[in-house]
């Protein structure tokens, strides 16, 4: 990375960060662009050269977060291998040590998933979301073939809305449980919603 493109990246950091801060006090349509260049300590031109809107930039750190979260988990040996996408669902789904890497992932950046959980309207993680259904959970239960589409698109939401307000309440009661216990508890659930 040469000079130009460090000092991009560090002001690109700046106003991520900035942002992060404002949400964790703020709801998302109470933030300027005038205000976020403050705490940022950027120019609102500097801003604009990075981003349309603070939309723009919200889908870009839904982005990051993405992107993190697996180079993360292929670090550790998790979704490099060739197998199917069934194999890869009723994995994440079911495997307690995956699923606990998954939850350590969530707190270490627990300020950040708070944020974005206050916000759903606008962090909404729709392409993540597409590929966790149709990578991951479509696989998983098509394979036992006892839900037709439209039961599974009922269930992938009830599952899916379950799962994160668990996460929720995890994570706003200060991550006291140990991961392993909160792994254990989405596992099961899943396990049993399989039978």
């Amino acid at each position: 990375m040469d000079r130009h493109e460090r000092k991009y990246y560090n002001t690109d950091r700046k106003i991520h960060n900035a942002f992060i801060r404002l949400l964790s006090r703020k709801d998302f349509s109470d933030i300027s662009v005038t205000a976020l260049c403050r705490i940022a300590g950027v120019n609102r031109s500097t801003f604009y050269a990075h981003y349309a809107n603070t939309h723009e930039l919200a889908e870009q750190i839904q982005r990051e977060i993405v992107e993190l979260f697996f180079k993360e988990m292929r670090a550790k040996g998790y979704f490099e291998d060739e197998t199917s996408a069934y194999s890869n669902s009723v994995r994440f789904f079911t495997d307690k040590t995956l699923l606990s890497e998954f939850l350590g992932f969530i707190m270490r950046y627990k300020l950040l998933y708070s944020v974005i959980s206050k916000n759903h309207k606008f962090f909404t993680f729709k392409g993540g979301r597409q590929l966790l259904k149709s990578e991951l959970f479509m696989p998983a239960f098509s394979a036992n073939g006892t839900y037709d589409s439209s039961e599974l698109d009922y269930l992938y939401e009830f599952i899916l809305t379950g799962f994160y307000a668990v996460i929720d309440k995890w994570v706003n009661g200060g991550c006291k449980e140990d991961v392993t216990v909160i792994a254990e508890i989405l596992s099961d659930v899943f396990s049993r919603l399989r039978e």
